[in-house]
């Protein structure tokens, strides 16, 4: 976050309708399973609590030695944003960082699309 987090500041994410929401967390009851994560970085609507999710930023894994899987973590938050929105039909944007590759997310329904890496 020192390095991404000045470079989402001046993106300006402040606007009436969303907000930047960093260190949340997410979770839904889905049938009979509890999913629950916590999202460095989400775009939502909402003041203080975060409402409709529109898109997660999962924090940055080393590649050598990990013993997370930041893409497991970004959908579990992802299905969580899809769950929490109104229209639940449109699609969740993501984005993870591992080692210097960036890979950004989409879910659409049940499906999700990653991209190569940047």
């Amino acid at each position: 976050m020192l390095f991404i987090g000045p470079l989402l500041h001046l993106v300006g994410y402040q606007h009436e309708k969303y907000r930047p929401f960093i260190g949340r967390t997410l979770s839904v009851k889905i049938g009979e399973v509890m999913l629950s994560g916590i999202v460095d970085f989400m775009l939502a609507t909402g003041q203080q609590h975060p409402k409709q999710p529109y898109f997660c930023l999962h924090e940055y894994k080393k590649v050598r030695g990990r013993s997370n899987d930041p893409l497991g973590q970004l959908l579990i938050a992802m299905v969580c944003a899809q769950a929490k929105n109104v229209n639940p039909q449109h699609p969740i944007y993501g984005l993870f960082i591992e080692g210097r590759f960036w890979y950004f997310v989409v879910l659409l329904g049940k499906e999700y699309a990653i991209s190569e890496s940047y």
